[in-house]
């Protein structure tokens, strides 16, 4: 076994299995942490969602901390809310509105307009022979003095009528006291009617009054006072809009339709004066927010009851508590309340209710935490419902859900959730997650195996070239002694005079000058092979004929073969109309002739064939061919012939002289004309050695 096998085995026992066995054990251990990585990755990304999770309910949970501090205050007066302190945490935008409700779940506040179990307005049926006497008067007879006297029998037993008796007597009276004219008395008279039913609140007192107020209307307008006409008419308006529910239906749309008739002619009445029409107008518009609002707050009232206090009513009867949070839902959209207990003494419990703000909470609590958590560009946060739908932004299409964290008890409806980008689940995650660590272990592993190859590879080259430099300074010590013993025992010879005649004097002094020229040729490949590899050598390139070229070197190169040898057939073929080649002559002849001496030397037939041929390549490049019938050489050396030092293992050419440095000198001329080389060979037939080169180094 050679030594450079030897070296290899040690490696492999000493690090490369090592290096397998560690692999695998790594690769055993990260596939049976999955789960663990699985479990340690949703753990990351859970408490980044309940991070988030808690950051909002400090927000959400100081806002609270605020409304228990003002509820802890008087809220409650005698048997009435304290209003301003309620109503101070509505100064903060997450909180709409509020409401009290008592422990049997009715409204306390907002206050609406009172509902009555409405009655219908009856005709009265005492005193009915007066009443009939005085109509007698009043529309058979117009007299309208008698008239008054007999309803003044009817008002003079005051004490002892029903007040809705007095009043249709009352009525009838001012009636009849306008058709004679005695508007001022009329005028009186209606008041006094008012007066008298101010504070009833049942359909029949609001109705005598609503009667009375327009009746006073009309008589401002028979005097001309406009102005008093048209506040009359409004301030009628506004009462009639707050018992509205006091009166029969048909009864408040007759009244309403014929005050809107009225108060629509105000802006164009010529009989007011601008001053008048501008305090008019501004009257109105008080009224008619006043009813906008007092709508709007019905409407919600009206909510209130069909969706929150249901859910108030559950949370009191599960929780016992006495606050926390109550969602409920209108159709598709979500709505949030927040609830407190408070004492109205007497051992009775009210509750303050207050609707909160939603878009408030997602723009000014929610939103700005998602933006201040950065998580890089693969994570997304957002919060999405309980359908999984986004509430604040859609993730894009590449991002997946992997975590989702509750935002109860504010918003229970809410979840925090982390998407990831290219990442459909946590399994995924941690599959991924596993994947990289292998790949990074198996990248480890195999840059360390090349690293190992490399070390024995380049280990294992220099060991070669340290052997083939000393293959060739044992070569090429022999190649110079051989030429330099040869030259000293015939100077010797001379010097001695110990040949015979002047025949065999010739003779030494041609062995002599041959030798001389062989030591010479030595020492110039060395040289030259020197400045090859230092790229100190200097190239003079010119166009040159190229069958003109090959001719001269082969010429030459029959004159060094030695006269026993003059057998060897060397032809020279040249493709026709071949352009000039742009080379440094003094190089290629230095290339071809070593190739030539290769073929000759490598040649142990009788008759040793030469074929030296050129011809066109390709559009742009020539190939000179060198063909001999030599030994050959094993296909599995052909890519090493090349290399410096080195010579086949060939039995047959280990006897034949050489440097190892013929064939890498001409490849490093080639290289330098911008050519490479190709070789042919079959063991025992013969090799064949091309040069390509273009016919103009620009066009390499």
């Amino acid at each position: 076994m050679s030594y450079e096998q030897k070296l290899f085995f040690l490696l492999v026992i000493l690090v490369v299995i090592p290096c397998i066995v560690l692999a695998t054990f790594s690769l055993q251990a990260i596939l049976g942490q999955r789960e663990l990585i699985e479990q340690k990755i949703k753990e990351s990304y859970t408490a980044l969602a309940y991070s988030i999770h808690k950051r909002v309910f400090d927000r959400v949970k100081a806002k609270e901390n605020q409304v228990s501090g003002i509820l802890h205050k008087q809220v409650w007066l005698g048997k009435e809310p304290a209003i301003p302190n309620l109503s101070t945490p509505l100064n903060d935008p997450f909180f709409k509105s509020v409401y009290v409700v008592d422990n049997e779940y009715t409204i306390l506040y907002p206050k609406e307009r009172p509902h009555y179990a409405v009655a219908e307005v009856t005709m009265l049926a005492e005193n009915y022979n007066i009443f009939e006497n005085a109509h007698l008067y009043e529309f058979q007879k117009n007299d309208f003095i008698g008239a008054i006297a007999e309803y003044q029998k009817i008002v003079a037993e005051e004490k002892g009528q029903k007040l809705e008796t007095l009043g249709y007597a009352l009525f009838a009276i001012a009636r009849c006291q306008t058709k004679t004219g005695q508007t001022d008395k009329a005028m009186e008279t209606y008041q006094y009617l008012a007066t008298l039913f101010r504070d009833r609140s049942d359909p029949q007192g609001i109705h005598f009054l609503a009667n009375a107020k327009a009746q006073i209307a009309g008589i401002y307008k028979m005097q001309k006072d406009v102005f008093a006409y048209y506040q009359t008419l409004l301030e009628l308006f506004a009462f009639l809009f707050y018992n509205e529910y006091r009166l029969p239906h048909a009864l408040y749309c007759y009244h309403s339709q014929m005050l809107t008739q009225r108060l629509s002619q105000m802006e164009e009445d010529a009989g007011l004066l601008a001053e008048e029409k501008g305090k008019l107008l501004e009257q109105r518009r008080k009224i008619w927010r006043d009813r906008d609002i007092m709508l709007a707050v019905e409407t919600a009232l009206n909510t209130t009851r069909k969706y929150l206090l249901p859910q108030l009513k559950i949370a009191l009867e599960k929780r016992n508590a006495n606050h926390g949070y109550l969602d409920y839902q209108i159709g598709s959209q979500h709505f949030l309340a927040y609830y407190q207990a408070i004492d109205m003494g007497d051992n009775n419990t009210a509750y303050v209710v207050y609707t909160l703000d939603l878009q408030y909470a997602i723009d000014d609590i929610i939103l700005p935490i998602l933006q201040s958590q950065g998580g890089g560009k693969d994570v997304w946060f957002t919060v999405i419902d309980r359908e999984e739908k986004a509430v604040i932004s859609v993730a894009p299409a590449q991002f997946f859900l992997v975590v989702s964290q509750s935002l109860s008890p504010a918003f229970p409806f809410w979840q925090v959730a982390v998407y990831l980008k290219n990442i459909r689940s946590l399994d995924e995650l941690s599959r991924y997650r596993s994947q990289i660590y292998v790949g990074g272990l198996v990248v480890v592993v195999v840059i360390l195996l090349i690293g190992i190859y490399i070390t024995i590879a380049t280990f294992v080259h220099e060991v070669k070239t340290v052997r083939m430099q000393s293959d060739f300074l044992s070569n090429i010590s022999h190649e110079l002694k051989t030429p330099l013993t040869s030259i000293k025992m015939f100077a010797e010879t001379l010097l001695l005079e110990r040949t015979r005649n002047k025949e065999e004097q010739k003779e030494c002094l041609q062995i002599i000058a041959a030798e001389t020229d062989r030591l010479r040729r030595l020492i110039d490949i060395i040289l030259e092979f020197a400045k090859m590899k230092q790229h100190k050598k200097i190239f003079q390139f010119a166009p040159h004929d190229l069958k003109d070229l090959l001719q001269e070197t082969v010429d030459y190169f029959k004159t060094q073969i030695p006269d026993k040898d003059k057998v060897v057939e060397m032809t020279v073929a040249c493709e026709a109309g071949l352009p000039q080649v742009v080379i440094d002559r003094e190089a290629m002849v230095e290339a071809i002739t070593n190739l030539l001496s290769n073929a000759y030397k490598y040649n142990d037939k009788p008759h040793k064939k030469i074929e030296v041929s050129c011809q066109k390549f390709s559009a742009n490049r020539v190939v000179i061919a060198v063909k001999d019938n030599g030994i050959g050489i094993p296909k599995q050396e052909q890519r090493r012939i090349f290399q410096k030092f080195y010579r086949i293992q060939n039995p047959q050419a280990r006897h034949i002289e050489g440097t190892g440095l013929g064939l890498s000198l001409v490849e490093s001329i080639v290289k330098a004309h911008h050519g490479k080389m190709k070789v042919q060979s079959k063991l025992g037939v013969g090799s064949e050695f091309s040069i390509v080169l273009p016919f103009n180094r620009a066009q390499a």
